[in-house]
């Protein structure tokens, strides 16, 4: 929705400027000869064929500002949805692995002692934040008993658990430099949307006001055909305007799409699975 509202956009700027290039000159040429006709001898001309050209260039101007901001925030809207995936490769494959540390340390202390001596409560969570938090803090519990604890056995491997701590713990900052790095880049993409926001805004303003000038001296020198063009696309604009309005009070963010915060995680006890 909001790449298409910029590229009809662009489309009606393009319109207006392929007008100004291929009619440019006879419109000046015609207004010249207007104003020449209604002047006395030796009065001197204005020159129209640079106010068309300042013209011009003011909505070139808009439209690159407009184009450049939405491709930023396309960018950083795609880069939002690689973190993500990503987020969640790893949330699969770390859950996986913790709830193996997390039934053999139930093992050796018993499943009512085990989590709750680690300060761990709960289901195992399916959100990378829960999740990397039981997952440090089983790290500091078998840490500060790996000297009572023997070897831990798992996939018939004998583990030292100070070594499993520290493997937890590097794992855990892992998954919490994932987060990090995607709201980061979450707050980068809301700032673009702001800019492409103002940019917008700025293209609306001068694409109004120069096509309307280019409507009433087109209909000044007789060119209605073209005239009714650009007034076409005037109205499309300010209708998009018009509707861009409203929909952007309703539409949810890119952020939120899913109904949650791109960070945040279910709560720990929110899972069906131990």
């Amino acid at each position: 929705m909001q790449r298409r509202m910029v590229e009809d956009r662009i489309e009606s700027a393009d319109l207006v400027d392929a007008t100004f290039g291929a009619h440019g000159g006879d419109l000046a040429a015609k207004l010249v000869e207007r104003y020449v006709s209604q002047q006395s001898e030796g009065e001197p001309l204005f020159d129209y064929q640079a106010h068309l050209n300042h013209l011009r260039n003011d909505l070139a101007t808009a439209k690159e500002e407009l184009d450049a901001s939405n491709l930023l925030h396309v960018q950083k809207l795609g880069e939002v949805v690689e973190l993500r995936q990503e987020r969640d490769r790893l949330v699969e494959g770390e859950r996986g692995k913790f709830k193996t540390v997390r039934q053999t340390v139930e093992g050796l202390y018993g499943s009512e002692k085990g989590f709750p001596l680690a300060g761990v409560s709960g289901r195992t969570p399916r959100g990378a934040k829960g999740l990397a938090r039981q997952m440090r803090q089983t790290a500091d519990f078998l840490a500060g008993r790996s000297r009572a604890l023997p070897p831990i056995e798992i996939g018939g491997m004998q583990i030292d658990p100070a070594l499993m701590a520290v493997d937890l713990r590097d794992r855990a900052a892992g998954l919490r430099g994932v987060l990090v790095t995607l709201e980061r880049v979450r707050k980068e993409s809301q700032g673009c949307q702001k800019v492409k926001d103002r940019a917008m805004a700025r293209f609306d303003q001068t694409f109004l006001w120069v096509a309307r000038i280019l409507e009433g001296l087109l209909n000044l020198v007789g060119e209605y055909e073209l005239a009714n063009r650009v007034r076409e696309s005037v109205r499309r604009t300010t209708r998009r305007t018009v509707d861009d309005g409203d929909s952007s009070q309703s539409e949810s963010s890119p952020e939120s799409e899913e109904g949650q915060p791109a960070v945040d995680d279910p709560p720990a006890d929110s899972s069906t699975e131990p």
